[in-house]
């Protein structure tokens, strides 16, 4: 095992593995972000004026519509708000929602075949792809808006597009529920950052800064923590280390629908995540160990 697989896995649960739900998102993680990602998708996006960060904001919350901005901070959730507002905004004044939802899956599509090659020398693909379709489809969007965007899309007309779309569907739907948990439990965007990082023992502020959060933002988030009793000086409280575990056991849970409807889930993570490690050493997805701890 590389280093890098390492440091992607998963925190485990007492019984010494990681949920089948969290070990399915961060298996599709590199896969459902590809678009965002590779340089080629990226060059596509620019040639209709999108660049980063409109070139994530906009594809991603187009797969709600054309809302305002304040519902895409809402989705978004632990993005800085003001950052996703600027970014939709300027995003949206270059590039119309069809034109943007066109790009993103020619984009995404073309980047998986650079990677996996010819779809029918993909062994297995056929077979995952429509296991996690099956395992996705029917399943509640309540208080889940961009998955309730994506099952609104017209199925890729290839297999490496669908590939790509029903892992989008994976990830979304995880992080629509992990959302759900932060809102009931009371935690805001900065503050859920900053739990996950103490959490997983980053450093500090590293991932919650490329959440555009401001150093006043996350002092001030850091604040709050402390007054709830959930940190202690820079670290966890016994409190803070149960409401962060809470929060995981509840989004695990909530996943549990899609899981429980995989055939196999360890044969589908197994080739998920060989085809994401093409992905990560390809260098088309970032080689460090907390982007799959996102949420």
């Amino acid at each position: 095992m590389s280093t890098a697989d390492t440091a992607f896995a998963p925190r485990p649960q007492p019984d010494g593995r990681a949920h089948p739900s969290r070990r399915l998102r961060d298996a599709v993680e590199p896969l459902a972000t590809l678009g965002y990602h590779a340089p080629d998708a990226l060059d596509l996006l620019a040639t209709v004026g999108l660049e980063h960060p409109a070139s994530y904001v906009w594809p991603r919350a187009s797969s709600l519509g054309e809302p305002s901005a304040a519902v895409v901070v809402s989705a978004f959730g632990v993005w800085q708000p003001e950052a996703v507002t600027a970014a939709y905004e300027s995003g949206r004044a270059a590039v119309g929602l069809a034109e943007v939802r066109r790009v993103r899956l020619r984009g995404a599509t073309d980047a998986v075949r650079a990677v996996l090659g010819d779809p029918e020398e993909v062994d297995g693909l056929e077979d995952t792809v429509v296991a996690l379709e099956r395992a996705v489809a029917g399943t509640s969007t309540v208080a889940r808006p961009l998955f309730a965007g994506l099952t609104g899309h017209p199925e890729p007309p290839d297999l490496l597009g669908r590939l790509w779309h029903v892992t989008n569907e994976v990830r979304e739907r995880r992080g629509d529920a992990h959302l759900a948990a932060l809102a009931g439990a009371g935690v805001d965007g900065v503050g859920a950052n900053l739990l996950n990082e103490l959490w997983h023992g980053f450093d500090q502020f590293s991932f919650t800064a490329t959440r555009f959060w401001t150093q006043a933002q996350m002092d001030a988030g850091l604040e709050r923590l402390r007054h709830r009793g959930l940190v202690d000086g820079e670290e966890l409280t016994d409190d803070g280390r149960s409401l962060r575990e809470a929060l995981e056991a509840f989004t695990d849970a909530a996943e549990e629908v899609v899981t429980d409807r995989l055939d196999d889930v360890d044969r589908h993570v197994e080739r998920l995540g060989r085809w994401s490690r093409q992905i990560i050493d390809r260098g088309w997805y970032p080689d460090e160990g907390n982007k799959r701890y996102a949420g």
